[in-house]
């Protein structure tokens, strides 16, 4: 970063701060002992809506999938390892009764898996929902966004 020089500005000592363009008086920072002036890079102002920025949970939640697929096509071995570990491990619920006989359908061609979102209508990968699981064949094909919005708003 470029070292900045302050001004006086009504007999007080005021930094530029790089985000907003504004002169800011010394108490308008964060004190920052590493720095060679000993205040923060932004004023309080733009360091606040920074963090208030990066607090999103949808922006976090859509950085973090991109993230993982992007870590799944790099290793698809390990990850694919990852998962038969953990399915092996997994206690035997009705939920994962009511999932196996819905693949056991779907492999026998009982059940046809559409290629389509039944709430969106995008082409991409699909989860079976159940609403119940006490009926195992009854299900609703959604993408993973979808799936994912059902089960947080739920």
């Amino acid at each position: 970063m470029q070292r900045r020089n302050p001004r006086i500005i009504d007999e007080e000592e005021c930094w530029l701060c790089p985000t907003c363009s504004r002169w800011v008086p010394r108490r308008g920072y964060y004190t920052r002992k590493r720095s060679w002036n000993g205040i923060g890079t932004q004023c309080r102002k733009c360091h606040g809506e920074g963090n208030v920025r990066t607090r999103d949970k949808d922006k976090h939640r859509e950085t973090r999938r991109v993230s993982m697929e992007k870590a799944r096509a790099r290793d698809p071995e390990k990850f694919r390892g990852r998962d038969r570990d953990a399915s092996r491990i997994r206690a035997w619920s009705p939920q994962c009764e009511a999932r196996y006989q819905l693949n056991l359908a779907v492999r026998r061609g009982q059940i046809l898996k559409p290629s389509r979102c039944t709430r969106c209508g995008v082409e991409r990968k699909l989860h079976a929902h159940h609403s119940d699981y006490s009926r195992p064949l009854a299900v609703e094909w959604i993408c993973t966004r979808c799936h994912g919005a059902e089960h947080r708003s739920a």
